[in-house]
């Protein structure tokens, strides 16, 4: 995927999807909710990365900011109520999901801040 990809969803939207770089707990709630569902974990993805015409209507707010609950609206929306195939989902929404991995740190940026706010051996701070 590259920033200025663009993406044909299966009712005719012309689309981007943009990880959300100013809220990266976002992506990482994602990531952490595709280890145990994968189908909502994406669907999520899909809603919060997708930039242009025919968004979801679903909102994140209105689940309380529940992952699971959140992916599983989108999922009933887009392949229910819209009628997309699974397929032509999934890649839209695996595209997503790797946009929301691409704004985590990796280990080496982990790396680089550990300890950053740890006292001192000599216990000056």
């Amino acid at each position: 995927m590259t920033d200025n990809a663009t993406y044909t969803t299966p009712d005719g939207h012309v689309i981007k999807l943009v990880p959300p770089t100013s809220q990266p707990e976002i992506a990482a709630e994602v990531v952490f909710l595709s280890a145990t569902n994968t189908l909502r974990a994406s669907c999520m993805a899909l809603a919060v990365c997708w930039v242009g015409p025919g968004r979801p209507s679903q909102t994140y707010r209105a689940t309380g900011f529940n992952p699971a609950v959140f992916g599983g609206q989108i999922s009933k929306e887009l392949m229910g109520t819209r009628k997309w195939p699974w397929g032509a989902t999934m890649e839209l929404a695996q595209a997503a999901l790797l946009a929301c991995n691409s704004v985590l740190p990796d280990e080496v940026e982990v790396a680089e801040v550990e300890g950053f706010c740890e006292a001192k051996e000599d216990g000056s701070g």
